[in-house]
């Protein structure tokens, strides 16, 4: 019984993030003039297999684009996490990688700007 509420839960979740993505990212990227190349691109190489929620394309520059609904929890570490390993699997080619939030999250304390200055200073990682 617990596993299936688990579930419906992770269930539930994929889908608010496909909602927030459709109706809200993809819909701001266009607006700040980005094209968009392609959803839940699935890349693999050796042992890594990993999906990039957008792939889009602004300025000469392929963008990928990582969506989490918040920042609290682990969804700041993991989208952390799978931007590295886009980096590894995606090392040979020039991409701006980048994590979006809702807005609703802005004033979480979880995400100081010294770290989001580092994020896009060190680790090549914006965050919108």
């Amino acid at each position: 019984m617990r596993n299936i509420h688990c579930n419906e839960r992770i269930v539930e979740y994929k889908q608010a993030e496909t909602l927030f993505q459709k109706n809200v990212v993809e819909p701001f990227l266009i607006k700040e003039g980005h094209t968009i190349i392609e959803n839940s691109r699935t890349f693999k190489i050796k042992e890594f297999r990993r999906v990039v929620d957008i792939m889009s394309h602004k300025d000469g520059v392929v963008h990928a684009t990582e969506i989490k609904l918040a920042i609290g929890g682990r969804s700041l570490e993991h989208a952390i996490g799978q931007i590295v390993l886009y980096k590894y699997i995606l090392r040979e080619y020039k991409i701006l990688y980048q994590i979006v939030f809702p807005v609703s999250t802005k004033n979480d304390k979880v995400m100081s700007t010294e770290f989001i200055d580092f994020l896009k200073n060190s680790a090549g990682i914006i965050v919108l």
